[in-house]
């Protein structure tokens, strides 16, 4: 869409990097995802889907409606009550509060580790040029001029 450092575009690359995790790993993403992530952490409930036998456990989404709130996406008829056609990687986890919280320690560099410190510095620096960030703009809470 742009050469690099061109202009701002959110979200357009994970889903190709999913794509290629998995055929350098020679198997599924989630496979390679639970190998590699969520088991060392922990995360027994997150995934691409959520088990028959969780369901449950699981709740429907909300948006706010003109009455209230009403039901965006419901239980059983989830995207997430079934297994992903295409498991993607922009976006298409589904997890727990517990989970969440385990992964949300790995990145601040806790127990159990997965990154080196190196790697959590620069994962959590600026690399925006000053350019990128006036060109996000509104997406990263930016007041323009």
């Amino acid at each position: 869409m742009h050469q690099p450092g061109e202009a701002w575009t959110y979200q357009t690359s994970f889903c190709v990097l999913g794509i290629l995790l998995a055929r350098a790993a020679g198997r599924p993403l989630e496979e390679l995802l639970r190998e590699r992530i969520f088991a060392p952490l922990g995360m027994a409930d997150t995934g691409f889907s959520v088990s028959a036998a969780k369901l449950d456990r699981f709740g429907p989404c909300y948006v706010a409606g003109d009455r209230g709130l009403e039901v965006l996406d419901g239980v059983e008829d989830s995207q997430w009550s079934r297994p992903a056609p295409f498991p993607n990687a922009e976006g298409g986890l589904v997890s727990t509060v517990d989970d969440y919280l385990a992964f949300a320690r790995a990145i601040l560099g806790r127990a159990p580790r997965l990154l080196t410190d190196e790697s959590i510095v620069a994962m959590t620096a600026d690399q925006l040029t000053a350019r990128q960030r006036a060109m996000a703009g509104d997406f990263l809470g930016e007041q323009r001029g």
